[in-house]
């Protein structure tokens, strides 16, 4: 068993396909890395590989609840380009922390991939194969746990013969969970605390270190965090401009600026868009959309007012266009139930699912009486963890091995960080310089004190990062699609253009 998985971790192969005559018997190998492919060499029962096939080794991290399953899609398109072009590529979904043990924390999963990782890497070897290349995916909380789980391999000198490649976060609350101040916010926080263990704790930053009195999140931003992430070839970041009701835009794409969510409350409540336009005009905003993966953004530009009247009226967002063609978006910050939050569903049938509420009531309660099961049996997981980790040489959270002392955060360690490092990331499809500098509403609103300095911090410390921005309309839910969740899911595969999009710009 590892970490307090039940059951083994599953080894999939993948991408590995050598062509006839090939391989480790072979004096030469299309898919080796600039060195003759390995000679098979038989010492009674001991087979030898004096030069052991080179492979590049790939992990994807699913979210909160999640299964290795959630991550088929992207794992299939990594797999079909590495065929391709003949390279050798280990791809493994990550399965320590699946279903309910997400729940036990962010540095506990961490631990959890950190010993799958070195798990998988030592399965390769015996095999003859040796890992000279790693990459690392997160979607959603998977996001956090892979920053968390490249620290700590970085700090038991994993890097030191391995080249760390792409590093990638889909989703992915990089700050927390913004939340609106006020009586009825801090409850609702307080409460999915609660329910969701310490993972919850951790998303909400309501955790408390033992030396440095900081949240777990807040302290990924630190430089000591995010200095690894240099390291690697590419850093790419991919968030939902709309209908993300997991991750906003603001948490995922690490910015204080949600244009989309002002321009949205401007246009109404029903949206829409033609599926095959390349541009779309949002209140002010004019969107521009990638020609290969068309729910990609490519730019984003905002329209003078004096211009607004030179627009045609077929790129405005209008219900006057025929129904045929649209297709209808539902406000991010829509109440749950009320009948228009459901444009995509006949009118008849809107106020019918209001009615049910009554209904929903015990299964709500049902559901509410597992969270807390769940939640006590993460408790005495996470206390098993702990000890049975006591003995390490290293532990998740930097107070526990560092001998320098992190103080509590401020200005002063965001503005550290600049100078320390070169400027700020580059913001690929998204061009940022011509929206709105400031936001009166919206969720850019909400942010705290601490998640500000995250933001600044993690944009200025890490140069080569680069921002990808999803646009999926007529969704109820924009969080399961773009990783394409479920492949046999028809709303879920318009996620496989930015699926695709990964995969192309994988630096293998």
């Amino acid at each position: 068993m590892y970490g307090d998985a039940a059951t083994p971790y599953p080894v999939e192969m993948r991408g590995i396909k050598p062509l006839p005559g090939t391989g480790p018997s072979s004096p030469t190998s299309p898919i080796q890395m600039s060195r003759k492919s390995s000679v098979e060499i038989t010492e009674g029962d001991l087979q030898v590989y004096p030069s052991p096939l080179h492979v590049h080794a790939v992990f994807l991290c699913h979210g909160l609840w999640g299964e290795p399953s959630h991550m088929y899609a992207l794992r299939d398109a990594l797999k079909s380009r590495a065929d391709r072009e003949d390279v050798a590529v280990s791809i493994h979904c990550c399965s320590s922390y699946r279903g309910k043990l997400s729940y036990d924390g962010v540095d506990v999963c961490a631990d959890r991939v950190v010993d799958e990782v070195q798990h998988e890497v030592d399965q390769l070897k015996i095999v003859g194969k040796r890992v000279v290349r790693f990459s690392i995916l997160g979607y959603s909380l998977g996001g956090l746990i892979a920053r968390l789980a490249v620290f700590l391999l970085n700090s038991h000198s994993f890097f030191e013969r391995i080249q760390p490649c792409n590093f990638t976060t889909i989703a992915s609350p990089a700050i927390g969970l913004p939340l609106a101040p006020g009586f009825i916010p801090k409850k609702i926080r307080a409460i999915s605390a609660f329910f969701l263990s310490r993972t919850g704790t951790h998303l909400f930053l309501t955790d408390k270190g033992q030396g440095s009195k900081i949240p777990l999140i807040q302290e990924l931003s630190t430089p000591r965090y995010t200095r690894v992430l240099a390291n690697f070839e590419r850093v790419d970041i991919y968030a939902n401009a709309i209908l993300d009701r997991m991750v906003p835009y603001v948490a995922g794409g690490i910015t204080t600026d949600d244009p989309f969510m002002e321009a949205l409350a401007t246009a109404g409540d029903e949206i829409h868009r033609v599926p095959t336009e390349t541009s779309l005009t949002l209140d002010r905003l004019q969107l521009v959309f990638d020609e290969r993966y068309p729910d990609l953004i490519s730019t984003v530009e905002t329209i003078p007012k004096d211009e607004m009247k030179s627009v045609p009226k077929s790129n405005l967002l209008s219900a006057d266009r025929p129904k045929s063609t649209l297709i209808p978006c539902i406000a991010p910050l829509r109440p749950w139930f009320t009948p228009s939050t459901y444009p995509f569903l006949p009118r008849p049938l809107r106020p019918v699912l209001v009615g049910t509420i009554p209904l929903v009531i015990p299964a709500v309660l049902l559901v509410v009486v597992t969270f807390t099961i769940q939640g006590v049996k993460s408790r005495i997981r996470i206390k098993r963890h702990f000890r049975h980790r006591a003995g390490r040489t290293w532990k998740s959270r930097v107070w526990d091995d560092l001998e320098d002392h992190i103080q509590p955060p401020s200005r002063s360690w965001t503005a550290a960080t600049t100078n320390s490092t070169s400027t700020g990331s580059t913001v690929v499809h998204v061009n940022t310089n011509d929206l709105y500098p400031t936001r009166k509403a919206g969720l850019g609103s909400n942010l705290s004190t601490a998640q500000h300095d995250m933001i600044d911090a993690l944009n200025k410390s890490i140069p080569n990062m680069k921002k990808h921005v999803a646009f999926f309309p007529g969704v109820f839910t924009s969080h399961t699609v773009i990783v394409c969740q479920d492949q046999h899911n028809i709303v879920h595969r318009r996620g496989l253009a930015i699926v695709q999009h990964w995969a192309d710009i994988f630096q293998l």
